[in-house]
């Protein structure tokens, strides 16, 4: 049986989300849109559990794993002048996150709006956030985009806490 694949990515966020959950309730804290003017997710989120990271990051996956990882959330978003590339770190416990932000050396300057920790230039936005770790990539580099991808990191922020446990 082949699932179409917004049915496909249901079941994938539904399993990882402890299974017992109904669609309707399966709750990705990556935006559909809205965040910025004119920019929208391309495609659903897709999900990488721990068994799929090596193969989704080159280098660095034992990290994460060492640390507790639970799942990788990541999305494509477009909009004027360009695209984005999100990844969401999703990690058993705050702790766990910030040893992980701590072990790839990141740096620890602010963004306003953001909880944790953020490093941000033209190509690239890092952040804590509370359980998970965000990574925002802007391929073209292009600088007006830096706003938006402040705008991104803020709306991730103010959803991650439904999917932190306890």
């Amino acid at each position: 049986m082949r699932l179409a694949p917004a049915a496909a990515m249901l079941l994938v966020l539904g399993l990882a989300c402890g299974g017992g959950r109904e669609p309707a309730e399966v709750i990705s804290p990556l935006p559909a849109g809205g965040f910025a003017p004119g920019w929208t997710a391309a495609a659903l989120p897709e999900s990488v559990g721990p068994g799929g990271l090596y193969a989704r990051i080159d280098g660095g996956a034992e990290v994460f794993l060492e640390e507790g990882f639970r799942e990788l959330l990541t999305a494509t978003y477009t909009g004027p002048g360009g695209e984005l590339e999100v990844e969401l770190y999703v990690m058993g416990d705050p702790p766990a996150a910030r040893r992980v932000w701590e072990r790839q050396g990141r740096a620890g300057g602010t963004v306003e709006g953001l909880p944790g920790p953020a490093a941000v230039d033209r190509y690239q936005l890092a952040t804590l956030l509370h359980c998970c770790l965000l990574v925002v990539n802007n391929p073209s580099g292009n600088e007006e985009a830096v706003g938006v991808m402040k705008a991104l990191a803020r709306a991730v922020a103010a959803r991650v806490p439904e999917v932190c446990p306890g």
